[in-house]
């Protein structure tokens, strides 16, 4: 059985810019009360909890997420609400880790938002902090929210047409049976693109679904665009 993986990359068109404008790469979907969110190849998702911002309440979203009381935290002063940050780390193979960035804030009505970052490779404070915010303060267009019945997606600014048997499996990652499954993001800048890259492709090799027998770079026409693309047979 041969099986190819093509992966391909995207980076806004502003990157170069001084301005790290979250919204022109940002994509959302609100899926029963927990918002998912893809930027610059984290997965983010932002949750709301009725518990009240203090040591009680606090305390109680810690333990859903696994989180210790004891575990080192502190606050984000550029984070425009009350507020504690936490990061944790885990290796998935070789190299390659695995960064965790929770934000508890506190909501205007006093109850907490846990905004949680997840991301292989480098991680970006500033692109963290100005979601956070925007998350908090209610600022995300509706024009960046995607609808979870699909049968077309806005892909790097071209909609293209999927029929009705795909579905999201989680955000900028469809999958249509029989057909295959394809993931994106958009990012800020190249090299951040071509590590995430790379990054995909070692963890996707680290689970071991199967023996790579040659792997190579080749030449295909990717919505008229000549692109170098890598393909794994398996």
């Amino acid at each position: 059985m041969k099986i190819f993986k093509i992966l391909t990359i995207f980076f806004c068109s502003m990157c170069f810019s001084q301005e790290n404008n979250i919204l022109t790469r940002l994509s959302a979907l609100n899926n029963n009360g927990k918002i998912w969110y893809n930027i610059d190849g984290y997965s983010v998702t932002s949750e709301v909890f009725n518990n009240s911002f203090d040591e009680k309440g606090l305390s109680k979203v810690l333990k859903k997420h696994k989180i210790s009381d004891s575990e080192l935290k502190r606050r984000d002063e550029k984070i425009n609400s009350k507020n504690f940050f936490l990061t944790k780390q885990q290796k998935i193979s070789g190299n390659s880790f695995q960064t965790n960035n929770y934000y508890f804030v506190e909501n205007p009505n006093k109850t907490i938002t846990v905004v949680w970052f997840i991301k292989n490779g480098k991680t970006d404070q500033d692109t963290e902090e100005k979601l956070v915010n925007a998350i908090i303060e209610n600022r995300i267009p509706e024009e960046n929210f995607v609808s979870m019945n699909i049968s077309s997606i806005n892909f790097a600014g071209r909609k293209i047409e999927l029929g009705s048997n795909c579905y999201w499996t989680f955000l900028n990652t469809v999958q249509c049976p029989y057909a295959g499954e394809m993931n994106w993001s958009v990012h800020r800048t190249l090299q951040d693109a071509k590590e995430a890259v790379e990054n995909q492709l070692n963890v996707t090799k680290s689970k071991g679904g199967g023996k790579i027998t040659s792997e190579e770079m080749i030449d295909i026409n990717f919505l008229d665009v000549p692109t170098k693309a890598k393909k794994n047979s398996v």
